[in-house]
């Protein structure tokens, strides 16, 4: 299966071959980072990754008294790994360890007013993303301009937004409440005693 940058950096040369700078628009003026985090500059060496392996064929053209520039396409093995990768994607229920996974499985090696802060924070920030999504109208009406696709991924992503703030709601109720915090880390000790040996 491809990485997932490799899969969208594919995913459009497939619709029209490009260079890295076009990509690197096509994907700013997409918003991708509201939900896709990663590195615009990530993009060059990806490129070079997918091209080594053949992936992605390169063509250097030159228009005028313009640089030349690279462009490519995907080339016979490129497509039908793509393909072979985006039914995988689809068909997929795994879903990426999130950094809040890992600090609530282990939250019990932190201060509980610190954690009571946090979360605090994080809900203030998941408000404002949840402010923001619904803010975009573009996306829940039939007749706007905005792709079936990205109305798809907002959808998505407003959906997984009202659970993260349901789950850190009832996480900050449970650290709040004093005897539910000293069970919690009541069973730190106990889950080392079971299994830590």
């Amino acid at each position: 299966m491809l990485a997932k940058l490799s899969m969208l950096i594919c995913g459009l040369i497939a619709q029209r071959p490009l260079n890295p700078y076009g990509i690197t628009k096509i994907l700013k003026r997409s918003n991708i980072s509201k939900w896709f985090p990663m590195a615009l500059p990530s993009i060059y060496p990806t490129i070079k990754k997918m091209l080594k392996k053949g992936l992605i064929t390169g063509t250097i053209t030159k228009n005028g008294n313009m640089p030349q520039k690279t462009i490519y396409t995907l080339s016979e093995s490129g497509k039908k790994q793509s393909a072979e990768s985006l039914f995988q994607f689809l068909q997929s229920i795994e879903k990426d360890v999130t950094n809040f996974e890992i600090a609530a499985y282990l939250l019990w090696n932190l201060d509980r007013e610190k954690v009571i802060n946090a979360l605090k924070a994080r809900l203030e920030r998941l408000n404002d993303m949840l402010t923001e999504i619904k803010g975009m109208k573009d996306f829940t009406e039939p007749n706007s301009s905005i792709p079936f696709s990205a109305k798809i991924i907002m959808k998505y992503n407003l959906y997984l937004r009202e659970a993260d703030k349901k789950v850190t709601q009832e996480l900050l109720e449970t650290v709040q409440n004093q005897g539910e915090w000293e069970v919690f880390v009541d069973l730190k000790g106990r889950f080392y005693d079971n299994y830590g040996k």
